[in-house]
């Protein structure tokens, strides 16, 4: 809820000033895309907005939308709704189905969701690729992935010296996938799994606490794991 405060805020903020702006600036002819873009980000579901243009060969002629780039943030709105219905599920499935510990239920949904949706994303990947970027069923796995690795870290320990490289290696993986990989004709499918794995090994790096000019957080954030390749980060007090 506090990262929501944070956010929605300076979001909605970005979007009144960029829509005014753009009406100031932009032809009546693109108000309509315009506004449409607007109330889409607005509501967190640009990333739809987008997936069906992107199949829309009537949209794919409209210029690009000066909020198109909200669509990452309307993924983590989505997961911002629905992570806690998950959680509450687990939970009274735990408590009242299955009589088993909560953590070990919700390891164990979060692992099914993993596993389904990064299935439906190589698969739709393969077959429409500019919808599967946006598409959120097809980004889930990178969501539970990152509850997964929250549920796990308390029982990770690394040596030192390993840690110690895993977290420069991570952090290589991270910097080098704008450089060597088609973001944007081959994602997510497998591919997202290199930059997601490169942000797990400086997580688990920062997890272990040793020195190496790294500052350390008790409760390191995973919010970085939720966008495939992400352009700025924080993970605790690390920031890229």
């Amino acid at each position: 809820m506090g990262l929501g405060k944070r956010l929605f805020p300076v979001a909605y903020v970005v979007i009144i000033t960029v829509a005014l702006l753009s009406i100031v600036i932009m032809p009546l002819s693109q108000w309509p895309q315009l506004i449409s873009h607007m109330f889409s980000s607005a509501f967190y579901f640009q990333n739809w907005q987008l997936a069906f243009n992107a199949v829309d060969y009537l949209a794919q002629t409209n210029n690009s939308s000066p909020f198109q780039h909200f669509w990452a943030l309307s993924l983590q709105g989505q997961f911002y709704v629905t992570w806690p219905l998950v959680i509450f599920l687990s939970v009274m499935l735990a408590k009242k189905l299955l009589k088993t510990p909560v953590r070990k239920t919700l390891l164990g949904v979060l692992t099914f969701i993993f596993i389904a949706s990064m299935s439906y994303s190589i698969y739709i990947t393969e077959v429409n690729q500019p919808w599967a970027y946006f598409d959120t069923f097809a980004r889930a796995w990178e969501f539970s992935l990152g509850g997964m690795l929250a549920l796990l870290l308390p029982y990770l320990r690394l040596p030192k010296n390993v840690s110690f490289g895993l977290g420069w290696a991570g952090l290589a993986v991270i910097c080098l996938t704008g450089i060597v990989v088609p973001v944007s004709s081959v994602f997510p499918g497998y591919a997202a799994l290199l930059p997601i794995s490169g942000v797990i090994m400086v997580i688990l790096r920062q997890k272990s606490g040793t020195d190496s000019g790294w500052k350390n957080s008790s409760a390191p954030s995973l919010s970085c794991i939720s966008e495939g390749f992400p352009t700025g980060f924080t993970c605790g007090t690390i920031r890229f």
